[in-house]
């Protein structure tokens, strides 16, 4: 059996795919005397623009005041990552390439727990970064964290 949750969290994929946007993170719940959706969204490549949260946010919006889902009292929330999102996994990292970053590892390469360099290219197990001239491949279980780097 579906639940209320479930609904609204597959609307909103639905409504994500028909925007050529991707859901980074969701969570419904209530708070200060009404549901909250809140969405994390990006684009696929990344860099997600403020026009696009807007439009998916009033898409969302629209569809919860049409299924009655919520009732009438309700706050949509719709978010970019942010720059100094943390990054841990596949999806995050794919986003990532061609982007230079910071990573704290687990285990050090060449004596060191913290690299800086290009992600170059992202597959289901590991990434390749380029550190000054040297490529190197990093499972995404020896990565604690990282961080797009500002320039």
């Amino acid at each position: 059996m579906v639940n209320n949750q479930d609904k609204i969290k597959i609307a909103v994929q639905n409504i994500l795919n028909d925007c050529d946007v991707e859901l980074i993170e969701f969570k419904s719940f209530f708070g200060q005397g009404q549901y909250i959706v809140r969405c994390v969204v990006d684009c696929p490549g990344g860099g997600i623009l403020i026009d696009d949260c807007s439009r998916v946010n009033k898409k969302v919006t629209n569809f919860l005041n049409e299924s009655g889902l919520l009732g009438e009292k309700f706050c949509v929330e719709v978010n970019s990552p942010g720059l100094d999102r943390k990054l841990k996994g596949y999806d995050d990292f794919k986003r990532a390439l061609r982007r230079q970053m910071g990573l704290w590892l687990e285990t050090a390469v060449d004596g060191k727990e913290y690299v800086e360099g290009e992600i170059i290219a992202v597959n289901k197990e590991f990434l390749s970064i380029k550190i000054k001239e040297k490529t190197v491949d990093i499972n995404f279980s020896e990565i604690k964290v990282g961080k797009e780097k500002i320039k």
